[in-house]
């Protein structure tokens, strides 16, 4: 444990610090259009044609520029970026938060209208700069100057939906949100997983304490809480009760697992061994992950001469110094059919590539709140193995292959690997419809505004 787990105290007030840093700066009051405050007031619709277009249409209709009938006015729908607007770093996350956003924010739309927003100090603004830089578009200069990160203003029927994962932010906005539910704003917030208190020896002592005040919190302001599997929704009812704590409505939906369009890009310097089965990792270099029991069973399979080569396509997490020190040792000691391979940076059309190259993934993590490369493995017909754990029952295909624990991995994968050989080199997976969980971001980002309606 580092010096900075060991004061929970100092680690907050870095946090804030760091936070306070890294968020946008909103306009100040005196700096509003006079016609903003008359929106507040449910003003009738504006003479400018584009803020018409936008107020009617959103953002996608100011892009792509079609008429929209006056529909006015409309519901907002409010969805907190307020983690991704001060560090985009690129996790699973931040992934989900960007694809789902990017489907509310380009469908036509008529009863919603979509704002992403921050929280500052306690108030909410609205993130209109990062949704123009998140859709690739530059707005007219007319629309920049009365379109800005305006305080946000409410009105009964509007709807909140926590999408990102902003413990802290939260419990300052707190106050506010529930103002908001007073005025008739409903809360809705997305669960991801509970791994501090499932797993507690993965994380910081007080990351499980943290976690249950903000769950707790979520209790007290949200009117739903919908996760992304029907097993964090269980445990999740689970910790209500032994909290003896009356939950919301609770729910789950499904992520997307549709790589965005992109060719195939092979990545510069790697060349693949002829017939040598490739066994692909997907995900951040994590301690339950379950990386190190993967390095273990390649280890011991290469010392009974069975040749594959290990992939492993993650960024650098926290607390793993020991697994980053043997990762760059076997990559440097690899050999003719016994190769180990770690891309610490890739594209989406990198990752695509690697894709395409696997054999076999593996998904050796002790726990997941869904197991996202398991179903985009599957949509691009590469078999899984992967740990017997609750969330992969759920979720995986139908044609998966389970191992119980880290003792039974290095059989398990070399199993795997006797079915492509039997199958003469070809991925050995037989034609299945599906899985339930198996939908694009489109069907997600749908499944989770149902809940709102």
């Amino acid at each position: 444990m580092s010096w900075i787990d060991r004061c929970p105290a100092v680690r907050a007030r870095l946090r804030d610090w760091a936070e306070n840093r890294a968020v946008p700066q909103p306009q100040e009051p005196g700096q509003w259009p006079d016609w903003h405050l008359r929106f507040e007031q449910q003003a009738p619709l504006p003479d400018d044609a584009e803020l018409r277009q936008f107020w009617c249409g959103g953002y996608r209709a100011v892009i792509s520029g079609e008429t929209i009938s006056p529909n006015w006015p409309r519901r907002q729908l409010l969805v907190d970026v307020s983690d991704l607007v001060r560090f985009d770093l690129h996790t699973g996350i931040q992934r989900v938060v960007r694809n789902i956003l990017l489907e509310w924010l380009r469908a036509p739309n008529t009863c919603w209208h979509v704002e992403p927003v921050f929280e500052r100090q306690g108030q909410y603004y609205y993130a209109r700069r990062f949704a123009w830089q998140l859709l690739g578009a530059v707005p007219s200069q007319s629309l920049q100057a009365e379109l800005t990160d305006h305080l946000v203003a409410v009105k009964s029927g509007d709807a909140f939906v926590g999408l990102d994962w902003a413990m802290p932010m939260l419990q300052r906005a707190e106050p506010l949100l529930q103002h908001w539910r007073r005025q008739g704003v409903a809360t809705c917030f997305v669960v991801y997983d509970l791994l501090p208190m499932t797993l507690p020896q993965y994380y910081p002592a007080q990351f499980a304490q943290e976690m249950s005040d903000w769950l707790i919190r979520l209790a007290r302001i949200g009117d739903e809480v919908c996760c992304i599997s029907a097993t964090v929704a269980a445990e999740l009812q689970q910790f209500y009760q032994r909290q003896q704590q009356v939950s919301p409505r609770l729910s789950h939906f499904y992520l997307g697992s549709d790589l965005a369009a992109l060719e195939p890009c092979p990545v510069a310097g790697i060349e693949l061994e002829k017939g040598i089965p490739v066994v692909l990792m997907v995900g951040t270099i994590d301690p339950r992950k379950g990386y190190w029991a993967a390095l273990d069973a390649l280890e011991a399979l290469w010392r009974n001469n069975v040749q594959c080569t290990l992939v492993v396509v993650g960024r650098v997490g926290s607390r793993v110094d020991a697994i980053i020190s043997r990762m760059n040792r076997l990559q440097q000691q690899s050999s003719a059919g016994q190769r180990f391979i770690w891309q610490a940076n890739c594209s989406d059309s990198g990752l695509e590539w690697w894709y395409q190259q696997a054999d076999w993934l593996l998904a050796a993590s002790e726990g997941e709140g869904f197991g996202l490369p398991v179903l985009e493995a599957d949509r691009r017909g590469v078999p899984v193995l992967a740990r017997d754990i609750p969330v992969f029952r759920e979720v995986a295909p139908p044609t998966t292959e389970f191992f119980t624990d880290d003792d039974n991995l290095a059989p398990a994968i070399e199993r795997c690997l006797h079915h492509q050989a039997a199958a003469h080199g070809k991925r050995a997976i037989p034609p299945h419809s599906p899985p339930p969980a198996q939908v694009s971001w489109q069907q997600s980002a749908e499944q989770l505004m149902q809940k709102l309606r």
